[in-house]
């Protein structure tokens, strides 16, 4: 990204063979929400891993302070296409409508995303870790990070949205969920 600071993930300990059954449940390696978000968009533009920019185009100000004319418009970067069909892809995306607005899906779940108007395709997440931070005394503490991967609308997707809520103390909240639909529902809104 074309910012300072981004950090790649931490790769899963090639050394103890015993640990790819956390990988099989995808507790193995770690991901930043940038990460995360490209994941995602990967999967609702059909495959192509696209590089993160901030900067979409440059525009002058007008006389008035407003938005004026376009300078520079930025394409996108293609960093590569995932080496799978068109016919896999769209399982995927399928399976990820599915997850939210399938007849199977989980009230609780990813499914209770489905109050939002938005059509939203996504997948939430919860991995079991210790908290090991400035506040000693929780130091060793069993926690839940709390995720939510998505888009929207899944026909024809116009946003990736990516939430981590780290240190839960269960799995059983849903702000990774509220902060996700609070930010659908913000874009559609401001759309309008």
């Amino acid at each position: 990204i074309d910012l300072p600071g981004e950090s790649t993930g931490l790769p899963g300990e090639q050394s103890n063979a015993g640990l790819a059954l956390d990988f099989a449940y995808g507790q193995f390696d770690t991901y930043t929400t940038l990460q995360l978000n490209q994941y995602i968009s990967t999967i609702a533009n059909g495959g192509n891993r696209i590089a993160p920019r901030v900067v979409k185009e440059i525009r002058e100000t007008d006389e008035d302070g407003k938005l004026g004319a376009l300078q520079t418009e930025l394409q996108p970067n293609i960093l590569n296409r995932v080496n799978v069909g068109n016919e896999e892809i769209k399982r995927v995306q399928t399976g990820m409508y599915n997850v939210v607005h399938g007849s199977h899906r989980n009230k609780t779940g990813t499914g209770s995303l489905v109050a939002s108007p938005n059509n939203i395709a996504g997948k939430t997440g919860t991995a079991e870790a210790f908290y090991y931070g400035p506040q000693t005394a929780m130091n060793g503490t069993s926690v839940y990070n709390l995720t939510f991967v998505g888009y929207a609308p899944a026909d024809n997707p116009e946003i990736a949205v990516t939430v981590v809520v780290p240190f839960m103390p269960n799995d059983k909240n849903t702000i990774n969920k509220d902060v996700a639909s609070a930010v659908f529902n913000a874009y559609f809104d401001m759309k309008k």
